[in-house]
């Protein structure tokens, strides 16, 4: 299962593309399965992994709250998580601690 998530996966001319499903397509055809990859909502996909076995779920960002709870295959891609806010929003930020107590106010 994967969602809409552009570069990573995405559907384009009805055919899903992107780095994450060409790889995965990749393996699962070295695999000698069918390859079958059903696009879904985040949360839909992220809750049926959680309660049935035999499924796989990409591309997920790997976080520490998340670590026991999958068995993780190996990566695609690496991500830097950036902020931005318009110039003169007002929006000022020192630290990884200031944006927890602002995550609410902003619009991303």
């Amino acid at each position: 299962m994967t969602e809409e998530y552009p570069p990573y996966n995405y559907t384009e001319d009805g055919k899903l593309t992107g780095l994450s499903s060409e790889v995965m397509v990749e393996h699962t055809n070295r695999l000698g399965h069918s390859g079958d990859i059903e696009v879904l909502s985040w949360a839909r996909a992220y809750g049926l992994i959680q309660k049935k076995d035999g499924l796989i779920l990409y591309s997920m960002t790997r976080t520490e709250q998340r670590e026991d709870m999958f068995k993780w295959v190996g990566s695609v891609a690496s991500n830097k998580w950036v902020l931005f806010a318009k110039k003169g929003s007002g929006v000022s930020v020192a630290s990884l601690e200031d944006t927890k107590k602002s995550w609410n106010n902003w619009y991303l």
